[in-house]
């Protein structure tokens, strides 16, 4: 047992430099949707479980880093690669190369605007 008893994991939270451009990009791009003001921030939601909280006014991450210390992890319905081929379509910044680390799993990085990266995990 750690020094302390964590019982949950409440959310996620991500700071951006640019609070506009970064509410954005986690609704246009990722499919979020703003549930309400937290000031400073806001709370984004994509599933019934899955919530994210937003704040702007942070430094921005200069270059992203392929092993960032601290990344979110999703996975798409609609798999990896049309989901990789989509994103970069769309000319979102990609982060290292699509990699197979296995038949069924694939994994691919993205960096939000703020340079924050964003990994996809899951079936081909």
């Amino acid at each position: 047992m750690g020094l302390i008893q964590i019982q949950d994991f409440n959310l996620p939270a991500v700071y951006v430099d640019d609070f506009p451009l970064g509410l954005r990009f986690y609704t246009e791009v990722l499919g979020f949707t703003k549930e309400r003001d937290l000031p400073p921030g806001v709370l984004l939601r994509i599933t019934k479980d899955l919530v994210l909280y937003l704040e702007g006014g942070r430094r921005p991450v200069t270059e992203p880093a392929l092993h960032a210390r601290t990344s979110l992890r999703f996975s798409t319905a609609e798999g990896m690669r049309a989901s990789y081929q989509r994103l970069r379509e769309a000319g979102v910044r990609m982060v290292g190369e699509y990699m197979a680390m296995s038949p069924e799993r694939h994994l691919f990085r993205i960096a939000d605007p703020a340079g924050n990266v964003i990994e996809f995990a899951g079936k081909p």
